[in-house]
């Protein structure tokens, strides 16, 4: 996960280069599916066999 300094100084660099820096809402690898992640590299929660999501709404664009 980034921090808000980690952005700025991502910014500062793409503008040294002239480049442009964008972003992408918190749905493909976002906090959650991060921490889901720790959680089963670390045997917290047991073997998985299967998996499944859902979303339950629009999405971000709506």
């Amino acid at each position: 996960m980034l921090s808000v300094n980690d952005g700025q100084t991502l910014a500062a660099k793409a503008t040294e280069k002239g480049l442009q820096l964008g972003t992408a809402p918190d749905t493909f690898l976002g906090g959650v599916h991060q921490l889901a992640q720790h959680l089963i590299e670390q045997g917290r929660i047991g073997r998985i066999n299967s998996g499944t999501c859902f979303a339950q709404s629009p999405g971000m664009e709506m």
